[in-house]
């Protein structure tokens, strides 16, 4: 059975959020992720034992940071502490689970310079119903998108994986558009270079990649769902990574993003349309759609 991949990003300039934040989130993924098992600290073993996979990452200043965990056996580890460890601005994250005797998918988050990039598919599925003909034809694609890859590029790849290659073609046309090697992309190159790779792609049925360089968070969705939740504000103040310390009430507000199988039944959240869309680290709730 192939498993889903769900993913995360998380934009929010407040660092050390707070233990009630952790837990807003933790309720959140377990709302949302059907397949999201919190963390165990009671020591029992899973009774299913179900192995656990994700990765973590964000940029701070000219770093990125990334956190993989490919295979997760011990129940008391935490994908929710991972995740807020890293002192960014805008997080990524990608997870996913395995039954007994299923291989659990290799999530590594893709970086090149101050970059990184999370893909939930490892394919480009091409529309249709005979799903062997899809995977064909988007293996071909897959093959397409690194033969056209700047030699810069290509001699960057590292895991050479599906995932990697989609997110380096995005590089690459950010570099087209003049995004890519200074000092931060504008929104709107950040939304082109991503329209381009999903016009290279010809519209599939199925893809879903975030890039983010911790100014900016662009989303390429295609098959899925993806809503946004806004998080409960915090009422004391807090010192921003970037910035200086800031009245609580004058801070954006941080947002939470999802991807997932599966439409929340209920809830506070905003759904978002299949498309390209771009979001800034300091204005978290302006949500920008590309527009051909």
């Amino acid at each position: 059975m192939k498993r889903s991949v769900a993913l995360a990003a998380l934009i929010d300039t407040r660092p050390d959020p707070g233990s009630e934040f952790s837990a807003w989130l933790e309720a959140q993924l377990t709302d949302h992720w059907s397949d999201y098992q919190p963390a165990d600290q009671t020591g029992e073993p899973d009774a299913r034992e179900r192995v656990r996979a994700w990765s973590v990452g964000g940029v701070h200043g000219l770093e990125t940071l990334v956190q993989a965990r490919p295979v997760v056996r011990d129940p008391s580890a935490s994908f929710i502490s991972d995740f807020l460890r890293v002192p960014t601005q805008c997080r990524l994250a990608a997870y996913a689970v395995a039954e007994p005797r299923e291989t659990v998918p290799r999530l590594d988050i893709a970086r090149f310079q101050r970059w990184v990039g999370s893909c939930a598919e490892d394919n480009a599925l091409a529309l249709g119903d005979d799903e062997r003909a899809q995977a064909e034809e988007g293996s071909r694609r897959i093959a397409a998108l690194r033969s056209k890859l700047p030699g810069f590029l290509l001699r960057s790849l590292r895991a050479n994986s599906a995932r990697e290659v989609l997110f380096f073609s995005f590089l690459a046309h950010l570099h087209e558009v003049g995004g890519l090697g200074v000092t931060y992309a504008s929104a709107e190159q950040v939304r082109t270079a991503l329209d381009r790779l999903d016009e290279d792609l010809g519209r599939p049925a199925t893809i879903n990649l975030f890039v983010a360089d911790g100014r900016n968070l662009g989303i390429l969705h295609r098959g899925g769902h993806l809503f946004a939740l806004l998080p409960p504000a915090v009422s004391r103040s807090r010192r921003s990574i970037t910035g200086p310390v800031t009245d609580a009430r004058h801070i954006p507000p941080a947002m939470l993003f999802l991807l997932a199988r599966e439409l929340p039944a209920a809830g506070p959240v905003t759904v978002i349309e299949e498309g390209v869309l771009s979001v800034e680290a300091r204005a978290p709730v302006r949500i920008a759609r590309h527009e051909a």
